[in-house]
């Protein structure tokens, strides 16, 4: 038991000195960056803030990359659609998203797919002028799956979104014969994503939804990805992951913008 609390308390320990790395202002990149955006579910509001506090600031992004809700939310910026993203959120509620009665093998999540189809459109996605790329764990084959947007068949963005975002306690999701489960199981912030010959500084925007692999990136300051790592990341975690609110939203939208205010010193 004493040292399971020992544990416990060393980790605890080095998450607050690692935190404080990341305490110091950041300078403004002058060069186009690239943003990873973490799963996380109904926290996924947090990335509005951060990218509305990020056009302000007159970031240059680039590139576009995520994983489970981060790969949702990415799609919609890279349409340049901030502001329907953020009325999206405003409005969202648990039972738009999934069917609040399980199914036999878990929830359906029809009503995600509906409002993906109805707000997504490949076509801009396609056009966009950032790059967009996302990952998933393909459940076929044990391995993760990276599929930037040219790499999706016609048609099929929608699909693989969804397949990023299939949490354990969804139906599983198969394209293409194979089957698919949420990228944030195994990594749930996948800087692996981002072309590295092309953008040297990426902004990681975490929901505080940590895989192994996560935590381990975390504690050793990203040193094992060839670019420079700008970690902007939810200190709190304001809700549970599958409880969508508008005054969630709210929250997480503000502390968002706060955050990334205050990590490139724009903000005390």
């Amino acid at each position: 038991m004493n040292s399971k609390k020992n544990f416990h308390i060393i980790f605890i320990f080095l998450i607050i000195i690692n935190f404080s790395l990341f305490s110091e202002a950041e300078k403004i990149p002058t060069e186009p960056i690239a943003v990873v955006l973490g799963g996380g579910g109904a926290r996924g509001a947090y990335h509005i803030g951060v990218w509305r506090a990020l056009k302000e600031l007159g970031v240059q992004v680039g590139g576009i990359y995520g994983t489970s809700v981060g790969a949702i939310n990415g799609a919609i910026f890279a349409m340049d659609e901030s502001e329907l993203a953020e009325q999206l959120w405003m409005a969202l509620k648990t039972d738009e998203i999934i069917s609040l009665k399980p199914g036999l093998f878990g929830f359906n999540v029809s009503p995600l797919e509906n409002l993906l189809r109805k707000y997504i459109d490949e076509d801009r996605v396609r056009d966009s002028q950032y790059d967009y790329a996302l990952s998933s764990f393909n459940l076929t084959d044990l391995r993760i799956d990276r599929f930037k947007i040219e790499d999706i068949p016609e048609g099929k963005l929608i699909d693989y979104i969804l397949a990023s975002a299939n949490h354990p306690l969804f139906e599983r999701k198969r394209v293409l014969g194979k089957t698919f489960l949420d990228g944030g199981v195994i990594k749930n912030i996948d800087v692996d994503l981002v072309d590295s010959e092309k953008y040297k500084t990426v902004i990681v925007v975490s929901l505080r939804t940590f895989s192994a692999r996560d935590y381990h990136d975390y504690l050793t300051d990203y040193s094992d990805f060839p670019v420079d790592v700008i970690y902007i990341g939810a200190e709190s975690k304001i809700c549970s992951m599958l409880d969508f609110d508008p005054e969630n939203s709210k929250k997480l939208i503000s502390m968002g913008y706060d955050d990334c205010m205050r990590t490139f010193g724009a903000l005390e």
